[in-house]
């Protein structure tokens, strides 16, 4: 059976994209395929962060000095990897070379080369792949990332208590995310009654912190290991970003009946549907009417967005349906290449 190799760039802070090769890595041993997980790293340095055992793990310089690449199948999550691969492909063809796309980007479209196969992760993803970089649209396959099920409890209901809506914001600290401009804009108009958490850490968090001090409508909760634990404590999720190639945070809230509010993205509104199981706004003062109109939503209304929300995670973005279509897919590479 062909072997399979995973590629990022660093495994030093697991993100979306990283949970997605680890799920895939695990599900193609379990298939009974031979697997590999290969960044730059050094195992001990990252042992503890992943998902993958310590004869599962390749150094990139490694991998390219021995015999791993030939009759290997590589699943490439990082662009920069997937250049350089592609590069490499051209003087070794004994492999086969499929890029994974996790975002949209709009730099470096000179210097990013793509293979002939590649997976986005929302329709977005793919239309930034064929529109700004120029990819032959026969060339993608969209798959949406799922999530394994964790929310044992499908009967029970988010506590709507409108004298205190609680809203958890949980992604990486940072610029894209634009956690500090929300803080900026909304606090000194935000209803009493709101409270928004905010659940990570990056390179804006000490920064985040101080501007929230004395300010009763935020609260930051830092890096929390295991988010799953604590959704049901809240009614709201928010995702207000620069930017996204779906959101996966969005996908998790629905998994538990959570209602989310995003920004008019289009990959976020692969997920999330106005008025349906959340809201879709545009600006910062739209977000704000939305967030302070929260109060206004009757106990009916709110059941409704969360049991949508629940109905969206089991009809596009479950764990099964992923593993399925990727294993359609490497099957596919699989039998065009033994007719070669």
């Amino acid at each position: 059976m062909i072997r399979i190799i995973s590629t990022y760039t660093t495994f030093k802070n697991p993100g979306g994209a990283e949970k997605v090769l680890f799920k895939l890595h695990n599900f193609f041993k379990k298939q009974g395929y031979e697997v590999y997980a290969a960044s730059f790293d050094n195992y001990e340095d990252i042992k503890n962060k992943v998902d993958i055992l310590n004869d599962e793990f390749i150094n990139i310089k490694k991998l390219l000095t021995n015999d791993y690449l030939k009759n290997s199948i590589v699943l490439s999550h990082h662009r920069k990897v997937t250049t350089f691969l592609k590069l490499l492909n051209l003087f070794e063809n004994n492999f086969k070379l499929i890029h994974i796309a996790h975002s949209v980007f709009y730099n470096l479209k000179y210097f990013t080369l793509f293979p002939c196969n590649n997976i986005t992760v929302s329709e977005a993803v793919k239309r930034n792949m064929i529109e700004y970089f120029k990819v032959k649209e026969k060339n993608i396959t969209c798959i949406y990332n799922g999530i394994e099920d964790k929310n044992k409890n499908l009967n029970q209901l988010h506590n709507f208590n409108k004298d205190e809506i609680k809203i958890i914001y949980p992604a990486r600290i940072c610029k894209v995310k634009m956690q500090l401009e929300l803080v900026d804009y909304l606090k000194d108009k935000l209803d009493k009654r709101i409270k928004i958490y905010f659940a990570g850490d990056s390179e804006d968090t000490e920064e985040l912190k101080e501007k929230l001090k004395n300010l009763s409508n935020f609260i930051y909760l830092g890096k929390i290991e295991n988010l799953n634990e604590l959704y049901h404590e809240y009614n709201f999720n928010l995702l207000y970003s620069e930017k996204e190639g779906l959101g996966l945070t969005l996908v998790e809230a629905c998994m538990f009946g959570i209602p989310s509010i995003i920004r008019n993205l289009e990959a976020c509104k692969e997920v999330i549907i106005d008025q349906y199981n959340g809201f879709v706004v545009k600006k910062l003062d739209e977000l704000l009417q939305t967030l302070n109109n929260l109060p206004n939503l009757s106990e009916d209304e709110y059941i409704n967005l969360c049991k949508n929300a629940r109905k969206v995670y089991e009809e596009k973005f479950t764990e099964e349906k992923m593993f399925s279509e990727y294993l359609n897919y490497i099957k596919n590479i699989e039998e065009n290449w033994n007719r070669k």
